[in-house]
């Protein structure tokens, strides 16, 4: 017998001094009939089970827009590298074109 029995028995006994025995037999049966320390029952887990798919099915949206989104993100860091690989060729194009033009003013100052 489990700790909840005893009070079990004992409720039902005060229901029926109260209500008497119809009333308490009613009031009863509409109470859980389950254990008191079971987390839940096999029936309650069956209830849940759509609830469970609907969350996993919104989950699986969401990861495909994350999925969309870094694709989006990639696309744009490519774009990115690109253009910063254009601005360092170029950077080095005008610094190699000064220096070569400095180094020539400079050749020719020294020979005057």
């Amino acid at each position: 017998m489990t700790n909840a029995e005893p009070a079990g028995h004992a409720l039902y006994a005060e229901l029926e001094r109260v209500l008497g025995v119809d009333h308490a037999d009613t009031l009863m049966t509409h109470l859980p009939q389950h254990r008191s320390d079971e987390a839940a029952t096999k029936g309650d887990i069956a209830l849940l089970n759509p609830r469970f798919d609907r969350i996993e099915e919104r989950f699986d949206q969401i990861d495909e827009r994350f999925d969309r989104m870094e694709d989006r993100m990639e696309g744009r860091f490519n774009r990115m590298e690109d253009r910063m690989d254009k601005a360092q060729r170029n950077f080095l194009t005008v610094s190699f074109g000064t220096l070569t033009v400095m180094t020539a003013i400079f050749a020719f100052m020294t020979r005057i």
